[in-house]
């Protein structure tokens, strides 16, 4: 009679610390909500002077990669208007029956960052330069996969170009322009150099000698004079001015975003 007694009470001793142990598991994964000290610490950043707490620096607004892809554009397609970096919300509408500001946290703040319009700013194509397959981050990937999926339910055509191995300028035309012609984004040209951003290919350059020798020879500045002259600059460490790789954000912690909708 004893002996069952006391198993029974073994058991209910164990099913207890067995409960004991998962509820301070959960008490140290799972952080209680504390309402005062998340609008405590709001205060406390809205307090910050917007100049002092994050002093500006000016930079660049394309990388070199970047530069390089958009005089490839601007050679290739002389008649359309080439803008980078541009925000999605700045050329896509959505309805406003959902959180607008939900849809500007996932998507709408991301920058295009080459966008080719015509004449009176109707967007073409997006051009996306990339770093080769495998070479970013799990975060970045899905950030490139949303985007490109919001765009091409826009109706607006995203080339992906890699950064290493940029087109050819009569691919680029055969590209953006023939509606067609598939897109192909594995294809690219050799490696490409470039010249300051004040020179732009096909502009008559002339050269003067020495006051002894006063001739005067014009020459014409190409595409491949430009892109040598920024990579010579590369070379030379100008990097300062540089601005921060889009990728850099997405090591950054935040909140948990629901990108899609749950396969089934």
């Amino acid at each position: 009679m004893g002996e069952p007694i006391v198993l029974q009470a073994l058991a209910v001793l164990l099913a207890g610390l067995m409960l004991v142990a998962l509820a301070r598991r959960r008490g140290g994964r799972e952080r209680p909500e504390n309402p005062g000290r998340d609008k405590q610490r709001d205060k406390r950043v809205e307090a910050l002077d917007t100049v002092a707490a994050w002093p500006p620096e000016a930079t660049r607004v394309l990388t070199l990669k970047e530069r390089k892809a958009q005089l490839v554009l601007q050679q290739a397609l002389p008649e359309y208007t080439v803008l980078a970096q541009v925000p999605l919300a700045r050329f896509i509408r959505v309805p406003t029956r959902n959180s607008y500001h939900e849809w500007m946290r996932r998507v709408g703040q991301i920058c295009a960052d080459l966008v080719v319009c015509d004449t009176v700013s109707q967007v073409i194509a997006v051009v996306e330069v990339r770093r080769p397959h495998g070479k970013d981050g799990e975060r970045t990937v899905r950030r490139h996969e949303r985007m490109d999926r919001v765009l091409q339910q826009a109706g607006i055509r995203v080339i992906v170009w890699n950064e290493d191995a940029l087109p050819n300028v009569s691919l680029v035309r055969d590209q953006v322009v023939n509606t067609s012609q598939a897109l192909r984004t594995g294809d690219g040209g050799g490696r490409v150099r470039t010249r300051p951003a004040a020179v732009m290919p096909g502009v008559l350059v002339t050269e003067v000698a020495g006051s002894a020798a006063p001739a005067v020879r014009p020459t014409v500045v190409t595409l491949q004079d430009v892109l040598e002259d920024l990579d010579r600059e590369a070379a030379d460490g100008a990097t300062l001015a540089e601005p921060a790789q889009s990728t850099w954000f997405d090591d950054l912690s935040s909140a948990s975003m629901p990108l899609d909708a749950p396969t089934r």
